[in-house]
């Protein structure tokens, strides 16, 4: 297999547990990336969230593929291209944090705002690098494009929200929405998703699907695994995401990238996956 792309979700795929990116990931990213093959890693995460694992992490450049599609960065994050809304697309959705005392941000392409941020909400911030701007009034930037709209609580408080946000018909505001973790639900644009964006980002290189090797872990990945010419999900992706995918690799806590890049890139095989 001819692989030219690699695209790598981030949480829960190439960092592990604890938020780690092992020094086996590292060394087979560097490899792949020194024999000439293209690193995008694909987020739900910002920018600023993404950047300093790429560049400080493992030490490479490459592109970052954040907000769950929504924004497309180079090498230098200048912006490739972007897809959001705007502030009152998201009235509904803001009405209903602000009476139930969700913890929620928009982001632009270069910020992420608040109104107010909980105890656990600053824990949650300062876990993934970020430092949200606090705003009294998130209707003050009705001339921002908005990318994301991010809820963040614990696992039953979003299967509430998920139900909430289903009822309100989010496809008619041109939004859709997407589980991006246990604690996480984002709202984008309705064309946005990873798959999207890596296709699009494939084509300007000239490199074919069939050509692109993606990695994932959980639903807001469903689409890049099912774009990708090999796509592979990790040991600890829910059931749904490994029967989307071609085959099933090791968890995020045993090195997954490593494992998947020497199988397919690098040679000496480490460990086989197991078939879908």
């Amino acid at each position: 297999m001819n692989i030219k792309c690699v695209a790598l979700d981030v949480d829960g795929t190439l960092l592990d547990d604890d938020h780690q990116c092992s020094s086996e990931n590292i060394a087979a990213i560097r490899e792949a990336h020194d024999k000439g093959i293209e690193i995008v890693l694909c987020t739900g995460r910002s920018p600023d969230s993404t950047y300093p694992i790429l560049k400080n992490d493992i030490g490479i450049q490459g592109t970052l593929i954040t907000h769950n599609g929504a924004l497309t960065t180079d090498e230098h994050l200048k912006i490739v291209d972007e897809c959001g809304f705007t502030i009152e697309t998201v009235t509904q959705l803001v009405a209903y944090c602000r009476e139930h005392a969700v913890q929620w941000d928009v982001n632009t392409a270069s910020d992420i705002f608040c109104e107010h941020v909980s105890d656990e909400g600053a824990e949650m911030y300062k876990k993934f690098f970020l430092e949200p701007k606090r705003i009294d009034n998130v209707f003050e930037l009705k001339d921002a494009t908005i990318l994301k709209f991010c809820c963040y609580g614990t696992i039953s408080e979003m299967d509430q929200l998920e139900k909430q946000f289903a009822s309100l018909h989010l496809d008619k505001l041109g939004l859709r929405m997407i589980r991006s973790g246990d604690f996480f639900i984002d709202v984008i644009h309705s064309d946005v998703g990873k798959g999207h964006a890596l296709k699009q980002f494939v084509e300007q290189k000239g490199i074919k699907a069939e050509e692109v090797l993606a990695m994932g872990n959980y639903y807001n990945d469903l689409d890049m695994l099912q774009f990708a010419g090999l796509g592979i999900a990790v040991d600890n992706a829910p059931e749904e995401v490994k029967l989307s995918a071609n085959e099933v690799t090791v968890s995020n806590n045993d090195n997954a990238v490593h494992t998947v890049l020497h199988q397919y890139i690098l040679g000496n095989e480490v460990q086989a996956g197991k078939e879908k």
